[in-house]
């Protein structure tokens, strides 16, 4: 399996690997193996937290990233524990940043023809993503409090429930035209003029009763309908969507950025698409995800070469686990 591995290097560009940083080198798969093979080759090592300092050899999983990080300390709502954002966020930003600094260091080897082992640390690339607390304490300041939706200089602020089951907006309000104009939509409701909330000092002081008091106006109100009117005002506001929402939204399918792939077991399934668009080399979404062990013919026999009787042993030998 490994002299497999060091053959498959001397053809590739790239080796990406999330191991603890013992792993690889402990299998005599680490930079410098690969780099004898192939002094080109890149390998990304995307561990939780770095090939060096203390913590090196421990794991990390995306949820723990988002707590690690702060950002699970700073969510929640006022005076209520912390909380998860409801995802293991860790991933998807640790992928993008892998895939950006990967292709950093393939630009360079083309460059140059030397490539290099790019040690990236999960856990870093999530405070690279929420540097407010970070930023606030590094300036003397204090822990962020835990806000829930609310924010610390707009309101009102948040998330108010509509006409129906489980629909809801969010608004923003941030300038005093935008209060004005959140109140002509209301109908201009004595309340809405009362001292307390003529200034946004007050609204934030008085948020409780800001929210109750706008909460109660919007049950009664058709999410969809009140959203076109809100925006037609200029009230910064959107709909707190479903999965159901975006699956049928029509300014995502307008821009088709879902794409029907037929997957091997699944049959015909709905995938996210490109969000950005190239004018002259527009991407596609070409085929699903690889089952377990998907590619290893491709890989094995069209990229190595190999027979299929020498894939057979392999697999046999086990190798190929």
């Amino acid at each position: 399996g490994r002299a497999l591995a060091l053959r498959l290097a001397e053809v590739c560009d790239l080796v990406i690997e999330n191991f603890a940083p013992r792993v690889l080198p402990g299998l005599g798969l680490g930079w410098s193996d690969f780099a004898a093979v192939n002094p080109a080759i890149v390998m990304l090592s995307m561990s939780g937290f770095g090939a060096s300092g203390p913590e090196r050899d421990n794991v990390l999983y995306g949820n723990s990233q988002v707590a690690l990080c702060g950002l699970g300390h700073a969510s929640g709502f006022p005076g209520g524990p912390p909380e998860n954002i409801g995802m293991a966020h860790g991933d998807p930003v640790a992928a993008y940043h892998a895939a950006f600094a990967a292709l950093v260091a393939l630009a360079a080897a083309q460059h140059d023809g030397l490539g290099q082992q790019i040690d990236m640390s999960q856990w870093e690339t999530m405070l690279a993503t929420s540097p407010e607390g970070v930023l606030a304490l590094g300036h003397g300041g204090e822990e962020p409090p835990r806000q829930g939706n609310r924010d610390r200089f707009a309101a009102p602020h948040g998330y108010f429930h509509c006409r129906g089951d489980d629909r809801y907006l969010a608004v923003a309000i941030e300038t005093e035209a935008q209060w004005r104009s959140l109140c002509a939509v209301m109908g201009e409701p004595a309340w809405s003029a009362a001292p307390t909330f003529a200034t946004a000092a007050g609204r934030l002081a008085h948020v409780a009763e800001l929210e109750r008091r706008l909460g109660a106006w919007t049950e009664m109100e058709d999410a969809e309908d009140l959203l076109t009117r809100l925006r037609a005002a200029g009230v910064p506001a959107a709909l707190v969507a479903t999965i159901a929402d975006l699956e049928g939204d029509e300014h995502l399918a307008a821009r088709r950025f879902f794409e029907t792939i037929a997957h091997p077991e699944a049959g015909l399934r709905r995938h996210v698409g490109v969000p950005f668009k190239l004018s002259q080399t527009p991407p596609r979404l070409y085929r699903a995800a690889p089952l377990f062990g998907g590619d290893s013919s491709y890989v094995l026999q069209s990229l190595l070469g190999l027979s299929a009787a020498e894939v057979r042993r392999l697999e046999s030998a086990g190798a190929l686990h």
